[in-house]
């Protein structure tokens, strides 16, 4: 079901304003899904989590070493960096995926509320959007995940400012009867 065969009372103008939106409401909604799979992708791939462990020394060899430094010195070496999906597990992953699929479901929630007009799917891709942006700015502020988070849920929310449908234009001879 399309909104052309929904919407024959509707004005030409008024159809090509929704379409407008439409599309502006696909590039915003495909935007923010394409960050979350970054996000996603960057959990399995870039090593970002150090290991915590105690430091680890070494005594470097006497000819590794110029002669003013003694041959006792201990040299620290650097703790490896891991991956989310490494250090963690698949359940990183999970937790990396929810602007992903966020995004999929607010798309979801404001085609609906599109094509059926309907103002609960509209509530509740709101309420999604903002609650992801939320807990954006409280990772932002604990784990510096909300840095990416935050954009995610900001596209979200304008794809639903987008989404609103236009109203009728008013009748212009309601009120002129001669």
């Amino acid at each position: 079901m399309s909104w052309e065969n929904t919407g024959s009372s509707r004005s030409p103008d008024l159809r090509y304003e929704v379409r407008t939106r439409v599309r502006a409401l696909v590039v915003l909604v495909g935007i923010a899904a394409g960050l979350g799979l970054v996000i996603l992708a960057a959990a399995a791939i870039l090593p970002v989590v150090t290991v915590q462990s105690a430091p680890t020394s070494a005594v470097a060899p006497a000819a590794d070493l110029p002669s003013a430094v003694s041959t006792a010195a201990p040299v620290f070496t650097a703790a490896p960096r891991v991956t989310l999906l490494t250090h963690f597990g698949a359940s990183a992953l999970g937790i990396a995926a929810i602007p992903l699929v966020a995004a999929i479901v607010v798309g979801l929630l404001l085609h609906r509320g599109i094509l059926a007009d309907s103002r609960n799917a509209r509530v509740g891709a709101w309420s999604l959007s903002a609650g992801l942006t939320a807990a954006g700015v409280v990772g932002f502020v604990t784990i510096l995940i909300g840095v990416v988070v935050v954009p995610v849920g900001i596209l979200l929310m304008v794809a639903c400012g987008q989404s609103a449908m236009p109203s009728r234009p008013p009748d212009r001879n309601h009120g002129n009867q001669a």
